[in-house]
């Protein structure tokens, strides 16, 4: 058997004085320990029940394609991170990862910049989020939701977790660094629409409801803005890849995690 050896570490402790003696020779105690690759691991219920997700993510996806007439069947592979549960080393090791695919996209030509989205669920590590900040620091196209899917799947024993019956989805995109430089980057010199944003932030804080939705004639009744000219930029900031805006349909609006963001920004910077 390949014992596939990560780690070889060796400790040694020398005693001079014990109890208060000095010791006629030093007493040396030496501990060696090896790290190996879990040969295991793909035989465990966290593997298989990730490869129940990954199954039911491809059915729910080749629905939708169906339903677009793209007949585009998804790929989805399940990459375990050879690491600790430390998060920056689940984090450097998440951005190996993602950067070694990019790398194979840009050689093969077939996506020049392909996007990504990380689900963070039930007790994901925290290493992730902190490795999707840095990538998106670094400008890799990655968004990062935030969730339920009603388990952790390292829990349920092997045929327990069956998400097409219990799966419970409530995700909400979260904004990264590059997500929040790049809208300020487009704000620069749209002093209009940076003062609608403005506008619609204050009145959030003013009903202490972030999940309300709004109409253009509430920040029209709520500054001195026409309802044309909100409607105007409203429009701009949800057509955005990355919205600060969300259009809820028939009229209704609201504003996003990162349009929270950056109108806190806008806020404090006129204060």
């Amino acid at each position: 058997m390949d014992l596939n050896l990560r780690k070889f570490a060796k400790f040694v402790d020398k005693t001079f004085i014990e109890g208060g003696k000095k010791a006629k020779e030093p007493v040396i105690l030496v501990s060696v320990a090896a790290v190996i690759q879990n040969p295991w691991s793909k035989k465990g219920s966290e593997n298989a029940n990730a490869e129940h997700l990954r199954e039911h993510f491809i059915r729910r996806l080749t629905k939708k394609s169906l339903k677009k007439r793209s007949y585009m069947i998804p790929e989805i592979e399940i990459i375990a991170m050879d690491c600790s549960q430390k998060p920056l080393e689940i984090a450097t090791n998440f951005e190996y990862v993602i950067k070694r695919d990019v790398d194979k996209y840009l050689k093969s030509q077939d996506i020049h910049n392909p996007l990504y989205h990380i689900l963070l669920v039930e007790e994901s590590p925290s290493g992730y989020l902190i490795g999707s900040m840095s990538l998106s620091g670094d400008g890799y196209n990655i968004n990062c939701l935030i969730g339920s899917i009603g388990y952790d799947i390292r829990k349920p024993k092997i045929g327990e977790f069956k998400p097409d019956e219990n799966l419970v989805e409530s995700f909400e995109q979260i904004p990264l660094l590059g997500h929040i430089q790049d809208a300020k980057d487009w704000l620069g010199n749209k002093s209009g629409t940076r003062r609608v944003l403005r506008e619609i932030y204050s009145w959030y804080r003013e009903e202490e409801d972030w999940e309300k939705e709004f109409r253009t004639i509430d920040i029209s009744n709520f500054t001195d803005l026409s309802q044309q000219v909100i409607s105007t930029h409203v429009t701009h900031m949800f057509n955005l890849q990355n919205p600060l805006i969300e259009s809820l349909g028939k009229r209704q609006y609201r504003i996003t995690r990162l349009g929270r963001s950056i109108g806190s920004s806008l806020s404090k910077d006129q204060n």
